[in-house]
């Protein structure tokens, strides 16, 4: 089972093709099965958001031993963060929530506002099933 990561924008964002030669995050719409994802969000722009591992797991700190992928994961993170960037200090507003797959149509356990900033620390993880306000 996979953790599949979701973000929502108030701006339409331009879609990320996975590159299994240049494995980065990656965004796409979501697909057909994932349109009950959407209630959870206020905004109106939902993706999928993938990892350097093709889904959301890349984005599991925890667990990781290897010095190299703990490097791989912070670029993730670093690249989200860059991704979202230039759109929070213009304004917009992004909301990100994780779940395992198969769990999307459960209630989420807990909102949580947090700073783009917080993002790239190297000891911030995505929990399951919070929804994350970016500010």
């Amino acid at each position: 089972m996979c953790l599949v990561v979701y973000l929502a924008s108030s701006m339409e964002l331009s879609q990320l093709a996975w590159d299994e030669h240049h494995p980065s995050i990656h965004l796409t719409d979501l697909s057909e099965g994932e349109d009950v994802i959407r209630k959870k969000f206020s905004l109106e722009h939902v993706y999928s958001l993938g990892s350097h591992q093709g889904c959301g797991c890349g984005f599991i700190k925890e667990g990781a031993s290897d010095g190299i992928e703990k490097v791989q994961i912070q670029k993730d993170y670093d690249a989200l963060g860059y991704l979202i960037s230039a759109g929070v200090l213009k304004g917009f507003k992004y909301q990100i929530y994780t779940c395992w797959d198969g769990d999307q149509w459960k209630k989420h356990e807990d909102s949580k506002g947090l700073k783009l900033s917080e993002i790239i620390f190297p000891e911030f993880e995505f929990r399951e099933k919070v929804l994350f306000e970016i500010t």
